[in-house]
């Protein structure tokens, strides 16, 4: 497949350096299709994809999807610091300020043994040798108070539908929030952000018609 992409790639950059040459891939393959645009960016060189893109691998699709996957492992660290790398992390601080004490996180606490399971297994880490207690107090009570609620929800059983939704957007939004900026208005704005809203639009109305479910299978099923 790979060098199938390759060849394909090579035919569209020879048309390229033709002068008054057009080419077009047309294929059902969208694995090609992503793999041609993939070996193409190589070469700096950005192709119109009619079919569009997944709304799942558009940035604001990626940032929920990792939000679901990391409370659905507890926050486990590689989850967690996949999440809280993503550009639309901010936690209600400055972005820079954010990025700075993720790295710091990283380095102190996460790169160590496994903290316990979610938010107090975090805590737990900090807190014993006490000098970074202060250090990181900020950046885990900013974390607490945006992710708390999707997790209760996310570790109770039979939830409705509905409930975990609008905590995990409830979480989205507000982990996705900057000092100066809504949460709001960063995940939602643009024309990928639109087209995640109406996705999401389109789950809630569909959450009225399912039977409760563990919180445990929402991230399978919001994927």
């Amino acid at each position: 497949e790979a060098e199938e992409a390759g060849v394909v790639a090579l035919m569209l950059r020879h048309a390229l350096e033709t002068p008054g040459q057009t080419a077009a891939l047309v294929t059902p393959d969208r694995q090609l299709a992503r793999r041609v645009a993939a070996e193409l960016a190589r070469w700096d060189v950005l192709i119109d994809d009619s079919a569009g893109r997944a709304v799942s691998e558009t940035p604001p699709g990626e940032y929920l999807r990792l939000l679901a996957r990391a409370v659905a492992e507890e926050l486990a660290p590689v989850a967690l610091l996949a999440l809280l790398k993503h550009p639309l992390a901010a936690a209600g601080m400055a972005t820079a300020s954010f990025r700075r004490q993720v790295r710091a996180l990283e380095v102190a606490v996460l790169r160590g043994p496994r903290p316990r399971p979610g938010l107090a297994g975090l805590r737990a880490l900090v807190d014993p040798g006490g000098a970074d207690r202060g250090r990181f107090a900020s950046l885990l009570a900013a974390l607490e108070r945006c992710l708390a609620p999707l997790l209760d929800a996310v570790t109770g059983r039979q939830v409705p539908l509905e409930t975990i939704i609008e905590a995990h957007l409830g979480a989205a939004e507000a982990l996705a929030a900057t000092d100066d900026e809504p949460g709001a208005a960063r995940l939602w704005s643009r024309e990928e952000g639109e087209a995640l809203a109406t996705a999401v639009a389109e789950l809630r109305e569909a959450s009225d018609a399912m039977e409760p479910i563990d919180g445990a299978d929402y991230p399978a099923l919001f994927e």
